[in-house]
């Protein structure tokens, strides 16, 4: 449905193409596409633009024209349905291919893009010259889309397949990535801290929000790449510099270049290169293939620590003696150095862990962020430390590691456990209080607005499981505990009372429906009893006098035949007449005389019945009782075979059947009756339906059954037979339904 709506969507907006190239309102130049108000732009204004081809990434390309460039997205095309051409044209427009593209426009993620709908290659063409680096511009992303010349330092590379290589320098004033060929690996490993300039086209890392985040520079090949002054002295021949002033008011400390520092390892973790990356340029690693991994480390001079970033595949302990040379990292709300270069120099002990609290650590950090001053004697950052706290919560991260949120005096703050070391920390109950061993590693930002107070957030990155100690267990009844009991308390009293109150209800409920019940089985018994009294009365009121009567006329008409000839034809026909009402007749009082079954159990009556119904048609009658029915009320025996001698009547009547099977079988407190016959069948909907269609016989069978707390069901087609199915309750009924009558 999506696919059908986009098509749609494309189509319309091809057709819109059309009709304005057509009336020539189409667009010519990419400046006035991108002077276009957002609304214009989504709404799809057609376009025509020459140009050439600048840059070529994967499925999309950017081309320019004078000043301005453009992406131009044929695979967003063909999803949308307005590009439906040959998608081989595309493959053949590398950087330096004039075209001409016919489209709509499109808001992209940072600036407008162009659906194509028709490319014409019109030849060869000069890339255009690119424009001079102008940081204000660069930075800002006015450069989009625009051949530019940047200049920077290198401060590091990394691969990103099929993307290829990505440097990243420092331009002063900021940082910017740039995009080569893979080819380029060998050339860029030996790049970093050289100055080189850079021709290529301009383009910017952004977020969902359309938000600048950083910029970049895709170059086409490595003859776009100049080197204007090489790599300077090795990385440690560079002066040491105390870890203290890292990043700090000395100018020549920090920038472009490394800087070489040397301290006791406190704390190291293996960690993917992805995770040293910037986050701005995402990667996302292979399924099924492991990660390259780098170093993350802290180092300690005696009074300062500094983190360490590091994509050599170097094993660190705390206790190694290494020199550091590396990019000071401002991006980060502490200093640290990044893109490092390290060697081990040395082994020593590991410094001695500092007893603090949480709540110095944040107390020194906190007077120093609001009045403007370094804290004194140090802020803890990167020092090995112990502390005593009480555990809120363990979280067991998705990554593997264990996150141990703590608080103590009114401070909290976290301790982290990564890699294997995890398995061996036991689980920990909240509210236990712990001695925790580790380094600290700080979230400070400093607020342009002095009067602004930032609140320190604490971090202790343990070494090991052995750097957690428990002091004291809590005490089971904690106070979630007791609440929680006392809500089990209130709800089971709760459901208590609603479960009384619910019982109450449905006694009542059911002793009124008992009642109805009971009162519609007591009419109903009465009616049995009377329409049974009312039936005997008038078949011994047929039998005695109108059935004698025709019997007299049949004799007196037979008697009459000894007469002529006519009139002996005509005395035959009435004589036959006579003896059809007689049989009816006898059929009448069978059936009101063969349910009288006081002072009979069901059983003879119903064989009784049977023994009648053999005499009375043409089909040969079988039946088969199953289980006892001595106890079977006089009310529940009527009605059944009430039922049984509606089914034989029609079957004899109207199916013209060989054969008819009569099955009786009771289950515990139910009865089951089938009446079956092989004879013509037919259509349930022709022959229901009341005194409309002349029938009765089926619903009055079906109101016993249900009168009974049962159900009748009838199944029979045209030539394959009827099978009349009855279930119905043996149910009990008191001594006035007994009775009554």
């Amino acid at each position: 449905m999506k696919r059908a709506m986009a098509t749609l969507a494309g189509l319309i907006c091809l057709l819109q193409a059309a009709l304005a190239v057509a009336a020539t309102n189409a667009i010519t130049r990419i400046e006035e596409v991108k002077a276009l108000s957002g609304e214009e732009i989504r709404l799809g204004r057609a376009v025509r633009l020459r140009g050439v081809v600048t840059a070529r990434i994967c499925r999309l390309f950017i081309m320019q024209d004078g000043d301005s460039g453009i992406f131009v997205y044929p695979r967003l095309a063909r999803d949308e349905g307005v590009w439906t051409g040959d998608d081989d044209v595309f493959g053949s427009l590398f950087p330096g291919t004039e075209v001409e593209i016919t489209g709509v426009t499109r808001q992209g993620g940072f600036a407008p893009v162009i659906l194509p709908y028709a490319v014409t290659r019109l030849g060869k063409a000069p890339l255009p010259a690119p424009e001079p680096f102008n940081p204000g511009r660069f930075f800002r992303g006015l450069d989009d889309c625009r051949r530019v010349e940047v200049r920077g330092v290198v401060q590091g590379f990394w691969t990103r397949p099929p993307l290829g290589m990505v440097l990243v320098l420092d331009a002063d004033p900021g940082r910017f990535m740039a995009r080569l060929p893979l080819e380029a690996r060998d050339a860029c490993e030996g790049l970093i801290e050289a100055e080189v300039r850079l021709r290529g086209v301009a383009m910017v890392a952004f977020n969902t929000r359309g938000e600048l985040l950083m910029p970049s520079v895709f170059v086409n090949s490595l003859s776009d790449l100049t080197v204007e002054r090489p790599p300077g002295n090795a990385p440690f021949e560079a002066p040491q510099v105390p870890l203290r002033d890292v990043g700090g008011h000395r100018s020549d400390f920090g920038g472009k270049y490394r800087l070489h520092v040397e301290g006791v390892v406190t704390y190291a973790e293996r960690v993917p290169i992805s995770f040293l990356d910037d986050a701005v340029w995402p990667y996302r690693s292979l399924k099924g293939v492991a990660p390259e991994l780098g170093c993350m480390f802290f180092v300690h001079d005696g009074e300062t620590g500094l983190k360490v970033q590091t994509r050599q595949p170097i094993d660190l302990t705390p206790g190694d003696r290494v020199a550091v040379a590396g990019f000071v990292d401002r991006s980060r709300a502490v200093s640290g150095l990044t893109e490092a270069v390290v060697r081990k120099v040395g082994r020593e002990a590991p410094p001695a862990p500092l007893r603090v609290s949480a709540e110095q650590i944040v107390e020194a950090n906190e007077f120093a962020l609001y009045n403007g001053v370094m804290a004194e004697p140090g802020d803890f950052d990167g020092a090995l430390v112990t502390c005593e706290a009480t555990l809120t919560e363990d979280v067991r991260m998705d990554d593997g590691a264990r996150v141990l949120r703590l608080k103590k005096s009114g401070v909290s703050f976290k301790a982290t456990l990564r890699g294997p070391r995890v398995a061996r920390l036991p689980a920990l109950r909240p509210e236990s209080e712990l001695s925790l061993t580790g380094v600290v590693m700080l979230d400070l930002w400093h607020p342009n607005d002095l009067t602004t107070v930032t609140r320190p957030q604490v971090e202790l990155l343990l070494r090991s499981a052995a750097d957690v100690r428990v002091l004291r267990q809590p005490s089971w009844w904690t106070a979630p505990r007791l609440l929680a009991a006392l809500a089990v308390l209130m709800s089971v009293i709760f459901a208590g009372a609603v479960w009384v109150w619910l019982l109450h209800r449905r006694v009542r409920e059911t002793t009124s429906r008992l009642s109805q019940e009971m009162h519609g089985r007591r009419e109903a018994a009465l009616e049995f009893s009377a329409t049974l009294r009312e039936r005997n009365r008038l078949a011994a009121n047929l039998h005695d006098t109108l059935l004698q009567t025709l019997g007299g006329i049949g004799f007196q008409l037979a008697a009459c035949q000894k007469g002529g000839t006519a009139a002996r034809s005509q005395l035959d026909v009435a004589r036959r007449m006579v003896n059809h009402a007689s049989d009816e007749l006898r059929n009448s009082v069978w059936t009101l005389r063969s349910l009288q079954v006081h002072g009979q159990r069901f059983g003879p009556a119903l064989e009784a019945m049977i023994e009648q119904a053999r005499g009375t048609g043409d089909a040969a009658v079988a039946c088969r009782i199953e289980g006892g029915f001595e106890d079977v009320s006089e009310f529940v025996g009527g009605n059944l075979l009430l039922i049984i001698q509606e089914a034989l009547l029609n079957a004899q009547k109207h199916a013209a059947c060989s054969q008819i099977q009569v099955s009786v079988r009771r289950e515990g407190e139910r009865v089951g009756v089938e009446i079956r016959d092989d004879g013509c069948g037919f259509v349930e909907e022709d022959v229901c339906g009341g005194a409309r269609a002349g029938h009765f016989g089926l619903d009055v069978m079906r109101e016993r059954a249900e009168r009974l707390g049962g159900r009748l069901a009838i199944d029979s087609r045209p030539g394959g037979g009827t099978v009349v199915r009855a279930t119905v309750l043996l149910r009990e009924y008191d001594a006035d339904m007994g009775e009554a009558g």
